[in-house]
Parts: C-alpha cells; structure tokens; sequence
C-alpha cells in the first residue's frame, strides 16, 4: 500500500481517510458526489455573480 500512496503522492492516512469515508461506495455514487460538489461550486459562483453587484452599489452609497 505504502507504494501506492507513494505513486499517487498521498500519505497513507489520507488513503486510509478516504478508504473509511467512499470504501463502501461503488463507483457511480462516487461520481454522483462529485458531480454535486461541482454543481454546488457552479451555484455558489452564480448566486455570488448575482449579489456582487448589490454588494458593490451598497458599499459606493
């Protein structure tokens, strides 16, 4: 395992980290989670592009 980690350039905690958070996981619900971390990231940049001009237009008065 250590070569492994190594390869990847992980330490072997986090290996065994993610191994108890996805380990049960199959394949398809890991990628639906990631596909739902980008989403939320997409949506945070858009809820922020509408706020940001509010945000400026309050800081000018």
């Amino acid at each position: 395992m250590k070569q492994v980690c190594q390869e990847y350039g992980i330490s072997e905690v986090t290996y065994y980290n993610w191994k108890g958070k996805f380990g049960g996981m199959e394949e398809l619900n890991i990628r639906y989670l990631c596909d739902l971390k980008i989403l939320r990231g997409c949506l945070q940049t858009s809820v922020w592009n509408i706020k940001s001009p509010k945000i400026m237009l309050e800081n000018i008065s």
